[in-house]
């Protein structure tokens, strides 16, 4: 398989102002398509992380006994089952935009267990 930057060259060989002219028009191309390739794959992304977040909303948030207008120790209780819950979710989910968020929520609970810990520290 040829390679654009090796079709370039051999349009560049000999280097006329036609030969140039014709290289820039396939590197303009291939920049373009590959510029659009970036955003659909950004729209697609855009998109599954937005029905993530949907269903992370209405079906895992309710669930979550965490609250920040509870006490301190039942707020580091609270996240502790929260976040084994949730990791739990890992084992059966196989959507990679849920996955990742899950994996995000962790993190936040992860961060805000230590915020509580040192608190009460």
């Amino acid at each position: 398989m040829v390679t654009l930057q090796e079709i370039i060259d051999a349009i560049n060989a000999g280097a006329t102002a036609e030969k140039i002219a014709l290289a820039e028009k396939v590197e303009a191309s291939a920049q373009f398509l590959e510029n659009q390739r970036q955003a659909e794959a950004q729209a697609t992304w855009d998109a599954g992380i937005a029905a993530a977040t949907t269903w992370w909303n209405s079906t895992i948030q309710p669930t979550l006994l965490w609250n920040n207008t509870q006490t301190l120790e039942d707020q580091r209780t609270n996240i502790l089952i929260d976040y084994n819950n949730v990791k739990l979710l890992l084992n059966t989910e196989t959507d990679q935009y849920r996955i990742y968020l899950i994996k995000q929520k962790l993190k936040q609970a992860e961060d805000k267990f230590k915020q509580i810990k040192a608190a009460l520290a």
